[in-house]
């Protein structure tokens, strides 16, 4: 993790953010998984990376998502500063069959090739999926979705003016 933050300075990249994998594919456990015997090792870089941020490398995750990340591979529940989940109420992932989702953890909605993108947001199915996405306790740190701050958020933009 360490080298591709130095290999996207070499090259000029604004910034790093790192996602940890989720459970996926049969590779993912058997291959990229961080297992309990690898957890103090991943807990040095994890910290590595941190010192990294501070001495001004292109991080773009808060430490706090970053410390979050030995936590998700040992599939805890997401501490209560990082919930609610908001992803139900702001995504809308389309896949190349149509089928809509709000989420990877959750249930198809709708299908865009057989009903309006507002009928399937507005729909029964989106509205159950919506409050269970709320009430979901998993610690997902998909960048996308993972909770930032207003004070991460204002670091970001920062960041990303400076570079």
């Amino acid at each position: 993790m360490e080298e591709i933050v130095t290999w996207a300075q070499q090259i000029g990249a604004t910034t790093v953010n790192f996602q940890p994998v989720n459970h996926w594919t049969p590779e993912t456990y058997e291959e990229l998984w961080v297992e309990e015997e690898d957890s103090e090792e991943f807990s040095q870089v994890i910290e590595r990376l941190i010192e990294m941020k501070k001495k001004g490398a292109p991080i773009m995750n808060s430490d706090e998502v970053l410390r979050l990340m030995l936590p998700h591979f040992r599939d805890e529940k997401a501490p209560d500063g990082v919930r609610p989940c908001r992803v139900g109420l702001r995504n809308y992932w389309i896949d190349t069959r149509g089928d809509v989702k709000l989420c990877d953890e959750f249930p198809v909605i709708g299908n865009v090739k057989e009903e309006s993108a507002r009928a399937i947001w507005y729909g029964e199915k989106a509205q159950k999926v919506r409050r269970d996405t709320l009430n979901c306790g998993k610690l997902c740190l998909i960048t996308c979705v993972s909770q930032k701050t207003i004070l991460d958020k204002v670091k970001m933009g920062l960041k990303l003016l400076k570079n």
